[in-house]
C-alpha cells in the first residue's frame, strides 16, 4: 500500500474492490477475488478465506487460499487455527504486530515453527451471523499490518460478506428457476 495518502488510497481501493466484487455472481470466484484484493492491498504473503460449511469439520471450510503450498489441507493452516477460532467464536477481528511475542499465541507451536510475525484476521459477518473469516499473515515483517490495515480490512470484510450473500442468493435463484 502506498503510504503517501493512506486514507485516499484506502478509499480508492475500497471503491475499486467493491465494483469488482459486486460484479461477480458466483461464490467461488468471488471469494478468490476477495482474497486477491485483500492480499494485494495489504501486501500480505499468505492468506485464506473460510466460509461456513455445515458438512465440514468445525463448520467451516477453506474457500480460497494463497501461498500455503500445494497441499491446502487443514494441516497447512495450522498456524492460523488458534487465531481463526478466536475470530469465528468472538466475531471480533485479531491484529498482532509480533505473533512470536504475543501472549495470546504463545501456546501455538505452529506460529513459532513457521516464524509468523504479523497476523490480521477479520470475521465475515452477515447481520449478526459470522459466515466466515479472512486471514492474512507475514513472516517477513513485524508490524506488516497496522490499525489502519485493520480498519480497511474490517470495512472490506463487511462489503465482501454482502457481496457473498448476494452471490449465494443469485445462485439459489438460478437453481430454483431451472
Amino acid at each position: 500500500m502506498n503510504n503517501d495518502r493512506p486514507d485516499t488510497n484506502s478509499f480508492e481501493a475500497l471503491y475499486e474492490i467493491t465494483r469488482a466484487i459486486n460484479s461477480i455472481l458466483e461464490p467461488g470466484p468471488l471469494l478468490e477475488r476477495v482474497l486477491e484484493a485483500a492480499m494485494g492491498h495489504l501486501n500480505a504473503e499468505r492468506g485464506f478465506v473460510l466460509i461456513a460449511d455445515q458438512s465440514a469439520a468445525g463448520g467451516y471450510s477453506v474457500a480460497a487460499a494463497r501461498n500455503f503450498g500445494s497441499a491446502q489441507t487443514s494441516q497447512a493452516f495450522a498456524a492460523s487455527s488458534s487465531v481463526v477460532r478466536n475470530v469465528l467464536s468472538s466475531g471480533q477481528p485479531v491484529l498482532t504486530y509480533d505473533a512470536l511475542a504475543d501472549e495470546r499465541f504463545e501456546a501455538s507451536a505452529s506460529i513459532i515453527t513457521q516464524k509468523i510475525l504479523s497476523i490480521i484476521c477479520i470475521p465475515l459477518q452477515s447481520g449478526s451471523r459470522t459466515t466466515g473469516a479472512v486471514y492474512l499473515d507475514s513472516s517477513v515483517s513485524r508490524k506488516a499490518f497496522t490499525e489502519e490495515s485493520l480498519k480497511f480490512l474490517a470495512v472490506f470484510g463487511h462489503l465482501a460478506a454482502i457481496a457473498l450473500e448476494n452471490a449465494r442468493r443469485y445462485t439459489q435463484l438460478q437453481v430454483e428457476n431451472r
